[in-house]
């Protein structure tokens, strides 16, 4: 049977820990001094439908991104994000990540249009798109940063 629907529990013991390592559906939480990290720049290679500025989310998710992929793990809004130009970066640090041995799903989008982005994106926002989709997959799995640029280029129609 596979994740979720196995029954396995495994139990182990770690020298020293100041608190309880427990890991739960692939999440490690406790026993850790610090949760993970993401850092890097944002940039865009997608045309702009407006003036390239406007609030920059990214956020970071334990499902698949989609309809309701649930409340995200860490999120991080910069407002005024600036990529009118081209060649323009906006570095970012996301914070606060569980650290796991499962991928999570990161979403970066640009509201060019002003709309918001609590609802998602709407025509005239920038996603970035990996090659399998929308976003990103990472894995956290350790407390050293990982480093990520983030690339926006796709224009919602």
């Amino acid at each position: 049977l596979s994740y979720p629907t196995e029954m396995c529990t495994s139990f182990g013991a770690a020298y020293p820990l100041e608190v309880p390592l427990l890991c739960d559906a692939g999440i490690f939480v406790g026993g850790l001094k610090q949760p993970g990290v993401i850092e890097g720049v944002v940039t865009r290679s997608a045309e702009l439908a407006g003036d390239g500025i406007g609030v920059l989310r990214i956020a970071l998710f334990a499902q698949p991104l989609g309809p309701d992929p649930g409340p995200p793990l860490a999120e991080l809004l910069i407002p005024d994000a600036d990529l009118s130009l081209e060649l323009a970066e906006v570095p970012f640090r996301l914070e606060g990540i569980p650290l796991s041995v499962l991928p999570y799903y990161l979403l970066a989008m640009l509201d060019d249009d002003d709309s918001g982005t609590s609802s998602g994106p709407t025509p005239g926002d920038l996603l970035a798109m990996s090659p399998d989709g929308l976003g990103h997959q990472v894995v956290i799995g350790d407390e050293e940063p990982l480093a990520l640029d983030i690339e926006l280029n796709i224009q919602i129609q």
